[in-house]
């Protein structure tokens, strides 16, 4: 079949009175041939670019998860402290109050109130010593340099409560809490008697043990502080993802919808070079016709 077209094409131009039209014709295919793969290259482009964007909006979908994630912990975090403050507050109101009456002054002790408190948070307070062994605080200082600048408000204060951070740490490390624990989990009966049959003040604010509790207890705003800034930093984060996820579906939609346009332009120019190879081949086979009708009439 190949070689029957060849041979009709080669006729056709063998006439010079149709040579010049045709050769029209055949310049005007191979410039809509190459325009065709021209545009053919140009999908593949878009494509690769569209498919590359898709993935960072996976990666971006996938960070804002883990990014609300976060917040929703912080937000729990910080309100489970401030409700530490709070109910701690009007609980010591509470037993400070009780404890000025007459039967408070032998059924409400300091170590009652203070001692649990004191002794619980010294038991945990190695959060903070893993933490800057691991450097968490120095990367966050240089992470909110970055987000909130060198000169911030918000800079200063993570700086100020890091700093009483490690004042409390230093605080802990030179006290010795473990003398407390036989005071907490003695239930000797003899003890309880003690306690209960010698008068004594919750109010006596020069106690040991009260002192542990004050100091221990001024550091729980500096720690609302710092989840307040983490909480800032990654809000802040959060829209940064939004708007990059929706900047990035907008470029989606154009490109897909200039991909779109492409294809079917290729698609049109492919159906003309189609319609013009038909041609020449219909007008070579009718000329082949009409001089093979001549050639019989002779």
């Amino acid at each position: 079949m190949k070689l029957l077209r060849l041979s009709l094409l080669l006729t056709l131009f063998s006439n010079k009175t149709t040579q010049s039209k045709f050769l029209r014709f055949i310049n005007v295919g191979i410039f809509l041939s190459i325009f065709a793969i021209t545009s053919a290259v140009i999908s593949f482009i878009i494509e690769t670019k569209i498919d590359k964007i898709e993935f960072e909006l996976i990666e971006n979908h996938k960070e804002q998860r883990s990014n609300k994630k976060s917040i929703t912990g912080l937000n729990t975090l910080q309100s489970q402290y401030s409700v530490i403050q709070n109910s701690g507050k009007a609980l010591r109101d509470l037993y400070e109050f009780t404890g000025a009456t007459k039967l408070g002054e032998y059924t409400i002790s300091v170590k009652d109130l203070y001692l649990p408190s004191v002794y619980a948070e010294v038991q945990s307070g190695d959060w903070y010593t893993d933490l800057d062994a691991e450097g968490a605080f120095e990367g966050l200082e240089q992470i909110f340099e970055d987000y909130f600048g060198e000169d911030s408000e918000e800079l200063k204060k993570y700086r100020n409560s890091l700093k009483e951070l490690r004042k409390y740490q230093e605080y802990i490390s030179k006290n010795d809490f473990s003398k407390y624990y036989n005071e907490i989990y003695n239930y000797d009966a003899n003890l309880v008697r003690d306690e209960v049959t010698t008068k004594s003040s919750i109010n006596y604010f020069n106690d040991e043990i009260y002192k542990h509790y004050k100091k221990i207890e001024k550091i729980i705003p500096d720690i609302i502080v710092l989840i307040e800034l983490i909480n800032e930093y990654y809000s802040g984060l959060s829209i940064y993802y939004e708007d990059s996820i929706a900047d990035q579906n907008k470029e989606i939609i154009k490109l897909s919808k200039l991909e779109s346009n492409i294809i079917i332009v290729a698609f049109i120019l492919q159906f003309i070079i189609f319609i013009i190879i038909q041609y020449f081949e219909i007008n070579t086979i009718q000329t082949t016709r009409e001089k093979n009708a001549k050639r019989k009439n002779k």
